[in-house]
This record gives structure tokens, C-alpha cells and sequence, in this order.
């Protein structure tokens, strides 16, 4: 059997058995949820008829339409959940049935109880019988009992079911499981008997085949695809020994030719490396002078890449020149193909690299020979000696060290003989003054006498009678017979080093004492000091920074680290004070607000030697500050919606509003003659006020969740939807009685007034269900009736008294907080009218500043006059300088104009004129100047028609008088420029009109006389002379119409303008050879004469 055909059989197997698989777990799936749905059913109807015996239970109580509807409800879903029961099986079917019978009956029995509550007076509702309650409660208790036993038990049954199942599908997966495994057993064991044998046994054949073993014959087994490669296996070697070669022979000739190649491998892969690791400059070139070969040092000296040299010519790559004549340097390449032998470069010879530097170099170049001898290139070796000339300068000016020094040097011999002293030295050693034996100073003899037995150079200080400090040091060369002494002056910063110890003392005293983190950063940014405080601040001790320099910048809070980081980075030698605000983060996570100050700090020579800074935890400022922001916030939204005429009271809390601690001692006087408890609520459920509160209320319902949500249900709930002025008195789910009315302010509901947690007088106590409600909620059952019998009973005459002092209670409340706010916008709009006001005025004095523009005003009736500030400024006066009278402002204007503006005023008031305006002059008292002022004024009259009060302007116009004056003069000086233009144009109309008459005359002489010859002689002229006389005759032409263009001109004067409208088409027309004029330019003759 083909392999083919064998694997089209197994993967149908494998096919069936998966859909098998599929169908058995997709069935026993279907059947487990099925039997899951159906259990969550019938746990579902147990739960409602709980639920349905609770209710009925409460209808009886209290027979109220809201249990009624509540139970209604509640039965219908019943009814869905019993409808949605689908059973198989004998015993569920059963279990059904006696759902639907019980759920019908307890249908029938609670109907029969609303009819008979519904049909019954309100007398006889108020005397139903308990026993007549009873029968009908006992009945639906059984049907309720019954509902709920058998729905448990058909629970218990569909779980069993889907244990039962799955027990099954467990079964099923197992059995398929092990059909699959014994299914891929027997395919694995026919794969390898059928195919893997097989196509081992070719793969062994083939290794033997592949070893060169020509005779070997692969067994042919079976007629699938493996048995017809093996026998071509079989045909493809037998063609392949006819036509090989023995294997040994070609095994022999291979390692031959391997072994060659490897030998001439290493010898280049060794003359590669010992080329490119040589330490100077190596360039092969050809017979033609062309690169070969380049090493990278040579690469690195020209500045040419190995791969871009390569095929060039070495002119191009190796340039040299003389560095003291700048002339080109010999081609030494050339040289050695013509000599054949070995050439070195010149003294002072400098190699120009491909970027244009000068390198010195020396170098020779030798000729690259064959076996035969004849040359086949040339090798060039150079390198870099700019090293080796700066040893050679440093040696020289070493030679010349010790007398160039400023500071002492001195060798000695290790008997303390002078060997050697510099002038410097020489001054220094007087310092010391003179031994009596004429030896060396015994300081500096000691330091040579303790070098001596030294192998390196010994450091110390010492120090002369006069007090200096010298740095000293001296070495002892290796086997020499000298100690070489060097010495500097280091007085200086030896004192500037105590001073700095002196200051660090006194600034480390303040510094450790002080409550703010206090350190300082050397030059490279490490610490040098760290204050003790730095525990307190960051939790981390001082030792820690000293020893681990970034601790700082991680203490960093991520959102300010860069920000700090590049301040301590750049600022660092910054001569400016810096400070700046950032956040850390302590040891302990907390994060703590820091103010930095830091500032440099110099050395005596001004030098800078580091950055001091200080750091104050300010986080309690910053909370503070950010309360306080948030407070003003606050306090400025309830302001704006309190004082802003369109502030919206809606954004106002209840406590914004009332006097909570007035209207609390009112309610407190008044529970004290009344005994009546209350509250009141915001619509968030805060108490503002609140006297009375029972100990049922606040040590058990408000304590317990549910209970709780009780009472937060009659706060918020029950309240709402209440009109101004509406009471209601309702028992709450904690059985408690309660009233409340609502709180509206501005229209709006704002809070609620409540009085609750009362019994009315002769109410009997249900104590079984009070005492139900304590074991419910876990309240103690014995101290819970004890605060139950606590509570107080009212009678219905002080509820009803107390409900109608509320509601006027809230009335008031609404009123007065209303009118309140009204008074409180009023008085904010009042002194917002007056800065209004008084900003208004301030612009109209700076505008009539601006202006020159002044006003008064003057009362007839209390002969009182007013003038603004600006009226002072313009007649001379500081602004209310004394009071303003007319009589003042008439010894102010100009005693020529005097009397017309009195008249003026005056005459107006006698005619019984309602405005008068006059324009004269005043004399200002300040400066003596004379102004021109505009004067106008108005009338007012009283009902009589009496004038009764004046109000004026003043305005100064002196700017604009002489203005005036100025324009009239250059008005008659442009009337006499216009007169003599006339004039002159008048002589050149008659200049023109004379020029263009007198030239007229010879152009037509012109023009006849060159016809005449065009046709008197025109057969017999030539076409040159006809084309001159043509040419004298068109300019002759040219020229007539430039005289009647003349003549027109010299006319245009005397002749009437004439205006005509035009359409726009037309103008277009008109204004097109306009333009091309404009655009082509001037004439060609304007040009010749320009």
C-alpha cells in the first residue's frame, strides 16, 4: 500500500474519532447547564415564597396599599420563575405539579384576605378581629411552607442530576481518551514497521554509499515510494562506478593540494600581521609606482583609507617637502626603480597628509626583487619622529632647568657639601643665616642625610627663623653619588589653610547647632561637610552623603531631579547667589518640601574652593499655604454666589445660609417646654442643628448598616418632592414616627427640618417585633427595649402644635436668610456703583485733561458755583486752589473781552435764552500767557420754566487759533504762488503758439521739395536714395504732428476743462495704451536729449 493511501486512512480515523469526542461532550454540556438553570430556578422560587410570606405578613399588620402592591409584584415574578420549570423526569414532574397547586392556592387565600380588607368600613378595618387574621395567616404560612419544601427538594434533585452527569461526562472523556491513545499506538506501530524501517534501512545505505563504497545495493522492500528510491539509489551508483575515479586517488591529490594552500595561508596571513603590527610606516608599491600594499599605520599618517590607496599612484599619497625650504621633496620611489638600490630621504623632511598637516618624518625605501633578481617594486618604511624631536627640545631645556627656576634647586653632596645652588637657591639659603662651620642649614642637611637612605623621592616641610614654610623635595638618584634638592615657598597658603581650618571650626560650631541641613560641595561636586540635621531632615545620616556623593541627587524627588541636578552641575562655579524650592523624598517614603539657598565660597586669592548651601524643611508652610489657597477658593465662590447679583445660591451649602448655633439655642429652649425632637439637614444628610436625639437613634439604628440606610432613606427619600410649607408625618422602617417639612431658600429646596424617633401617646408597642428587630441586627435585646420605653410619646394635639410651629419655623427661615442674602447683594452692588462711580469720575478729570476740555456748574438758586479741575488748570490755578466764584473767573479773562462775556451770560438770563457761546481770551495767573478759550453753556429750568441752574464747558483752543492764523498764512502765500504760476504759463502758451507757427513754414519746404524729387526723378534714382528721401519724408510727417501736439498744447490753457462719466468699460479702454506706454517707457528721443 502506498504511504499515500495509508495516510489519507488515518487521518479519516482521527477525524471520526474528534467529531465523536465533540458530540458526546457538546450533549452532556448541554444537559449539565440545562439541569444547572433548573436548579437556580428552584432555588429562586423557595427564596420567593420567603419572600411572598414576609410581605403578606406585613399587609396584615398594617393593610396598606404599598404592601399590597408589593406582594402583587413580587407574585409575578413568582409566577415567571414556576412557569420557567421544564423537567423530564417522573419525579421532578411531580415535584412541579405541587408547585403550581400551592402557588394557585396561596393565590386564592390572599385574595380572599384583600377583598375581605377592601370590602370592610374604616370602623370595621379598626376592628378586625385577630382570630379572623389569624386563620388566613395560618393558611398562607402552610402554602408558603409548602412552596418552599418542595422547591428545596426539586433543588436537591437537579443537583443530583448534574452530579449524575457529570460523573457520566468524566466517564465518557476517560473512555475517549483511551481510544485516542490506543488509536495513535497503532498508527505509531504501522508508521514504523510500514515507513521508519524502511527509510532507516535507505538512510544506512546512502552513509555507505556516501563513504565512497561504489559495490554496496540498498534492499528493496515493498512497492510504496520508498521501496522506488531505493532501487534508483541502486541505478544512481551503478552509473556513478562507471565513470569515478578510484577514492584513494583523489583522497591523495585533495590532502596534497589542502596542505599547499595551508602553507601559503600562513606565510601571508604572517606577512600580513607582521606588516600591520609593525610600528612605522610601511607602502609597497609596483613597477609602476603604483600602491600595493599599506599597513594602517602608513594609513594613518596620510590620511588616505587602505581601500582608497590602493591602485594609486604614490605621488598622490606619500607628498613631502623641505620643512626649511618649502621645496617638494625628492621622489625617492622613482629613484630606487632607476638605481635599483637603497634610498634615504634628506634631513628636515616633513610629510603633507591628506588634510593638509605637516608631519617630520624619516624614512628610506628599498627594491622589492623576484626570484629571478629583477626588481618588481619598492617597499617605503618612514615614521612619525615628532616625538623624538620634542624628547630631544625637552632634554635640551631640561639642561637649562635649574637657572631658569624661580624656585630653588640645589644638589648636594650625602656629606652636605653644596655641589650645585641656582641664584634662587642661593637666597634662600640665607634665609637661614650662617653656621659656624659654614655648613648647610641643619634643617635642609637633615632632609638630604634622611634621602640618602632612600629609594624615592622624600616630601616634608621645614621652616626658617623668620617663619616661612618651604615645601621640600629630594631624591637620591640610583647610583649616584648627589641628592637633588627642590624647595617652594609655601608661607601663603599655609596661612590661608589655617584660616580656612579657623573658619570651618566656627562655621561647623553654627552649622551642627542649627535646625536646617547645612552642607558644603567641593570643586568636583563632593561633600566636604554635612550638619547633623541632615538625619532629621532626610533620615539619612551625615555619613552617607560623605561617602556615597549621588545619595543627594536620589533623595531628589523625580519630577524636580533634573531641574536640581543641572543646577548642581552648572551653577557649580557660578559666582551667583541660588535659590529655589524643590521636593525630597526621606528614608521613610515621606515627602518633605525643601527651601535651597546656596552661594560660592572663595579662598583668600579669590579663588573659588566650593558652594556652601542650606536647606529649610518648609513643608508645613507649603500645606499651609496650599490649605489656604484652597480656603480662599471657598470662601470666594460662597462670596461670589452670595454678593454677585447673578450668583447662583444653588452653589451655597445650608450652613452658608442660616445661623446654625442662633437657630440651635432657639430649638434647645424650645425642646425644653415642648419636649419635641428635632433637626436639621442639608441635602447631603449633615445635621446643622439637632436637639432631642433618642438613644434608639444614635447608640443602635445609626450605628447598624441597614438600620442606618433606614434612616438616611427618611432624611433624603422621604423628604423629597415636598412643596413650601408641606408637612408629612410618616413611621420610618425602623418603626419609629417621624415629621418633616422642607427648607426652601430663593425658590430653591435647600435642606429639610425634621422631628423624629417618637410614639404617640396610647400607642401599644409591638414588642415581639421590636425585640425580632434587635436578635435581626445583633442589638443588645435587653438595653435595645430600655432605649425603646426611653422614647418619648407625644400626644397628637403637640404633634399637630408642633408640625404647624415647624412649618412656620421653616417659613421664617426661608425669609430671613432670603432677605439676607438680598441685603448682602445690595450692599455689594452699592459700593461696587460707587468705585463705578468714582472711576468714572477719575477718567472724565483725566479726560478732560487730555483734552483741555473744562465744565462748571453754577446753582441760581443757592448761588453756588462748581468748577472741574481742568478749569483751574486753563485760567492759571491749582486744581481747587480756593473756591470757585463768577466774579474770580471774570478777573481771569482778558479785560478786552471782559465785558462781552458778561453780556453774554448775563443777556442770556434776561432774554430767557436756553444756551448762549462765546470764544475770548484769558490771562492765566500762573504764567501771565494768553489763551484762547471756547465757551458754551445750558440752561436748566424748573417746572415754572424759571431758569434755575447753569452748567458750562470751557475749552481751550489756543492750539487751534494759531493753527488757524498759520493756515491763513499759507493760504495767501500759495493765492501769490498761484498768481505768478499763472502768469508764467500765460508766456509759455505764447512761446509755444510762436515756436510752432514760425517751424510749421520751413517743414513744409521740406516735405514739398522731397515729393517733388520722388516724382520728378524717381525712375531714375536708386533704391538707397528713395529710401532716404522715403525716411525724410516720414520724419517730416513725424514732425507736423509734433507741432499741432505743441500747438494744442500752448491752447489747453485757454480752453474749458470738460468733465464727462465714463462706464468702466470704457475706462478700461482708455486706460490699456495708457498703460503700454507706462510699461515700454520713455521714448527713444527722450532718452537721446535726457
Amino acid at each position: 500500500m502506498k504511504i499515500r493511501a495509508q495516510f489519507i486512512i488515518t487521518m479519516l480515523l482521527f477525524g471520526i474519532i474528534l467529531v465523536v469526542i465533540a458530540l458526546s461532550a457538546l450533549i452532556t454540556s448541554h444537559r449539565v447547564e440545562k439541569a444547572g438553570n433548573q436548579e437556580r430556578i428552584a432555588a429562586g422560587i423557595a427564596q420567593g415564597a420567603s419572600e411572598l410570606s414576609y410581605l403578606a405578613n406585613d399587609y396584615l399588620i398594617y393593610r396598606e396599599s404599598q404592601q399590597l402592591n408589593r406582594w402583587q409584584s413580587r407574585f409575578t415574578s413568582f409566577s415567571a420563575q414556576v412557569a420557567g420549570l421544564n423537567v423530564d423526569e417522573f419525579g421532578q414532574q411531580a415535584l412541579v405539579r405541587n408547585i403550581q397547586a400551592n402557588q394557585q392556592r396561596l393565590k386564592e387565600v390572599f385574595d380572599s384576605v384583600v377583598s375581605a380588607v377592601g370590602n370592610a368600613s374604616p370602623k370595621q378595618k379598626a376592628a378586625f378581629d385577630p382570630a379572623f387574621l389569624h386563620v388566613p395567616w395560618s393558611r398562607m404560612a402552610v402554602q408558603s411552607q409548602g412552596l418552599i419544601s418542595d422547591a428545596s427538594r426539586l433543588s436537591l434533585l437537579f443537583h443530583q442530576e448534574m452530579d449524575r452527569l457529570g460523573e457520566t461526562r468524566s466517564w465518557l472523556m476517560y473512555v475517549m481518551v483511551g481510544l485516542f491513545g490506543a488509536f495513535l499506538l497503532a498508527s505509531y506501530m504501522l508508521t514504523y514497521r510500514r515507513i521508519l524501517k524502511s527509510i532507516a534501512t535507505l538512510q544506512a545505505g546512502a552513509k555507505v554509499i556516501g563513504s565512497g563504497n561504489l559495490d554496496f545495493r540498498i534492499e528493496e522492500r515493498g512497492n510504496d515510494e520508498i521501496g522506488e528510491l531505493s532501487h534508483s539509489f541502486n541505478r544512481m551508483t551503478s552509473d556513478l562506478k562507471a565513470v569515478t575515479a578510484s577514492k584513494a586517488d583523489l583522497e591523495r591529490e585533495v590532502a596534497e593540494r589542502q596542505q599547499a594552500e595551508e602553507r601559503l595561508r600562513q606565510q601571508r596571513e604572517w606577512l600580513q600581521v607582521t606588516l600591520t603590527s609593525i610600528g612605522d610606516a610601511v607602502v609597497a608599491t609596483d613597477t609602476e609606482s603604483k600602491i600595493s600594499f599599506l599597513n594602517p599605520v602608513a594609513a594613518a599618517l596620510t590620511g588616505w583609507r587602505i581601500e582608497e590607496a590602493l591602485g594609486r599612484p604614490v605621488q598622490d599619497l606619500f607628498r613631502t617637502i623641505n620643512e626649511k625650504t618649502r621645496e617638494p621633496g625628492e621622489d625617492i620611489v622613482g629613484r630606487v626603480l632607476r638605481e635599483g638600490g637603497i634610498v634615504a630621504l634628506a634631513n628636515h623632511t616633513a610629510l603633507v597628509a591628506r588634510d593638509g598637516r605637516e608631519i617630520p618624518i624619516e624614512d628610506s625605501a628599498a627594491p622589492i626583487r623576484d626570484r629571478a633578481g629583477s626588481v618588481a617594486g619598492v617597499v617605503l618604511v618612514f615614521h612619525d619622529v615628532t616625538e623624538k624631536r620634542r624628547s630631544v627640545e625637552a632634554l635640551r631645556r631640561s639642561a637649562q632647568f635649574p637657572e631658569e627656576n624661580p624656585n630653588p634647586v640645589l644638589r648636594i653632596a650625602p656629606g652636605g657639601g653644596l655641589l650645585y645652588a641656582n641664584a634662587p637657591a642661593r637666597t634662600w639659603l640665607a634665609t637661614f643665616g650662617s653656621e659656624a662651620d659654614g655648613s648647610l642649614p641643619s634643617p635642609v642637611r637633615a632632609v638630604v642625610a634622611h634621602a640618602c637612605g632612600q629609594d624615592h623621592a622624600i616630601r616634608t616641610e621645614i621652616s626658617n627663623p623668620a617663619g616661612s614654610t618651604f615645601w621640600i623635595s629630594a631624591m637620591h638618584p640610583p647610583g649616584e653619588d648627589y641628592v637633588n634638592l627642590y624647595s617652594i615657598d609655601i608661607t601663603e597658603r599655609k596661612r590661608a589653610e589655617e584660616a580656612l581650618r579657623e573658619s570651618e571650626r566656627k562655621y561647623s560650631i553654627v552649622a551642627d547647632f542649627t535646625y536646617d541641613w547645612e552642607y558644603w560641595r567641593g570643586p568636583d561636586n563632593r561633600f566636604i561637610y554635612v550638619s547633623p540635621s541632615c538625619e532629621t531632615v532626610t533620615g539619612h545620616t551625615r555619613e552617607e552623603f560623605l561617602q556615597d556623593p549621588g545619595l543627594f541627587a536620589r533623595l531628589i524627588h523625580p519630577d524636580d531631579r533634573e531641574r536640581v541636578v543641572r543646577h548642581m552641575r552648572e551653577d557649580m562655579a557660578s559666582g551667583e547667589r541660588c535659590e529655589m524650592e524643590f521636593l525630597i523624598v526621606r528614608r521613610d517614603g515621606q515627602e518633605r518640601w525643601m527651601a535651597h539657598v546656596c552661594q560660592p565660597v572663595l579662598d583668600a586669592k579669590g579663588e573659588f574652593i566650593g558652594r556652601r548651601a542650606s536647606n529649610r524643611d518648609i513643608t508645613e508652610r507649603k500645606r499651609a499655604e496650599e490649605a489656604l489657597q484652597e480656603s480662599e477658593h471657598r470662601v470666594r465662590a460662597k462670596l461670589d454666589a452670595i454678593l454677585s447679583p447673578e450668583g447662583d445660591i444653588g452653589t451655597l451649602d445650608l450652613a452658608d445660609m442660616i445661623d446654625s448655633a442662633g437657630i440651635q439655642a432657639l430649638m434647645e429652649a424650645f425642646h425644653t417646654l415642648a419636649r419635641i425632637p428635632m433637626s436639621i439637614l442639608d441635602l447631603q444628610g449633615k445635621v446643622l442643628v439637632g436637639v432631642g436625639w433618642q438613644r434608639i437613634c444614635m447608640e443602635f439604628h445609626r450605628v447598624h448598616p441597614e438600620t442606618c440606610e433606614h434612616c438616611r432613606e427618611s432624611d433624603l427619600q422621604l423628604s423629597a418632592g415636598l412643596a413650601p410649607g408641606e408637612v408629612r408625618l410618616y413611621k420610618c422602617k425602623n418603626h419609629m414616627w417621624d415629621i418633616a417639612t422642607p427648607i426652601f431658600i430663593g425658590g430653591k429646596h435647600v435642606g429639610n427640618l425634621f422631628s423624629g424617633q417618637f410614639l404617640f401617646q396610647g400607642e401599644s408597642l409591638d414588642y415581639a417585633l421590636f425585640r425580632d428587630q434587635a436578635r435581626r441586627y445583633g442589638f443588645n435585646e435587653k438595653e435595645y427595649i430600655a432605649a425603646l420605653e426611653a422614647v418619648p410619646r407625644l400626644s397628637r394635639e403637640a404633634v399637630d402644635t408642633g408640625m404647624d410651629f415647624f412649618k412656620k419655623l421653616t417659613h421664617m427661615l426661608s425669609q430671613l436668610s432670603y432677605s439676607n442674602l438680598r441685603l448682602a447683594r445690595l450692599l455689594s452692588e452699592r459700593d461696587r456703583l460707587a468705585d463705578s462711580l468714582r472711576l468714572s469720575e477719575q477718567r472724565l478729570r483725566r479726560a478732560q485733561e487730555i483734552s483741555h476740555l473744562g465744565s462748571w456748574e453754577l446753582d441760581l438758586t443757592k448761588n453756588e458755583l462748581a468748577w472741574s479741575d481742568e478749569v483751574y488748570r486753563i485760567i492759571g490755578l491749582e486744581p481747587q486752589e480756593f473756591g470757585a466764584t463768577y466774579e474770580a473767573f471774570l478777573d481771569r479773562v482778558h479785560p478786552d473781552d471782559r465785558a462781552a462775556v458778561d453780556a453774554a451770560y448775563t443777556g442770556s438770563l434776561s432774554e430767557n435764552r436756553d444756551t448762549y457761546e462765546i470764544e475770548h481770551r484769558v490771562v492765566r495767573k500762573s504764567d501771565g500767557q494768553v489763551r484762547f478759550v471756547h465757551e458754551k453753556c445750558e440752561h436748566f429750568r424748573d417746572k415754572a420754566g424759571r431758569i434755575i441752574r447753569s452748567v458750562g464747558m470751557v475749552h481751550d483752543i489756543t492750539e487751534r487759533k494759531r493753527s488757524e492764523e498759520a493756515l491763513q498764512t499759507a493760504h495767501a502765500q500759495l493765492q501769490d504762488h498761484v498768481r505768478k504760476l499763472q502768469e508764467t504759463n500765460k508766456e509759455l502758451e505764447n512761446f509755444a503758439y510762436t515756436i510752432s507757427h514760425d517751424l510749421r513754414a520751413p517743414l513744409r519746404a521740406i516735405n514739398g521739395f522731397a515729393r517733388m524729387l520722388v516724382d520728378d526723378y524717381g525712375p531714375s534714382l536708386g533704391e538707397e536714395a528713395k529710401r532716404r528721401l522715403g525716411v525724410i519724408e516720414k520724419n517730416a510727417i513725424k514732425m507736423g504732428l509734433l507741432i499741432d501736439d505743441l500747438l494744442a498744447f500752448s491752447r489747453a490753457g485757454r480752453t474749458a476743462m470738460k468733465v464727462n462719466d465714463l462706464r468702466q468699460s470704457r475706462r478700461l479702454e482708455i486706460c490699456e495704451p495708457l498703460k503700454a506706454v507706462v510699461n515700454q517707457g520713455p521714448p527713444q528721443r527722450w532718452r537721446a536729449f535726457g
